[in-house]
C-alpha cells in the first residue's frame, strides 16, 4: 500500500511540472524580401517571399531589402519603396 501511495504521488508530481511552467513562444526569425521583383537565369526573387534566412545567391547590393518578419510594418514597407525605386533607376542607368 505504501509505494501504490508513493507512485500515485510521484506521478502527480510528474503531470504538475509541465503545466506549472510558462511555456515560451519560438521567437520568428523568417525574413521577408520587400525588394523588386529581380528574374534572371540564375535566381528569381519576388517581394514577400518568406525565407527561413537570407539566400546565399542573393546579391550584396539586394541584402538590405531582405527584412526580419518581427519588424515588418506598414512604416518600414514605405522606406523600402523609396529603396527600390533608387536601386530600379540606378539599373536603367
Amino acid at each position: 500500500m505504501a509505494k501504490e501511495k508513493e507512485t500515485v504521488g510521484e506521478v502527480q508530481n510528474v503531470q504538475e511540472q509541465p503545466q506549472s511552467q510558462p511555456q515560451q513562444q519560438p521567437k520568428d526569425t523568417r525574413v521577408i524580401y520587400a525588394g523588386p521583383t529581380i528574374s534572371n537565369e540564375k535566381f528569381f526573387l519576388r517581394k514577400g517571399q518568406i525565407f527561413t534566412e537570407v539566400p546565399l545567391y542573393a546579391p550584396e547590393e539586394l541584402r538590405k531589402f531582405f527584412v526580419p518578419l518581427s519588424e515588418y510594418s506598414p512604416e518600414k514597407e514605405k522606406e523600402l519603396e523609396k529603396e527600390r525605386e533608387k536601386y530600379l533607376k540606378s539599373l536603367k542607368k
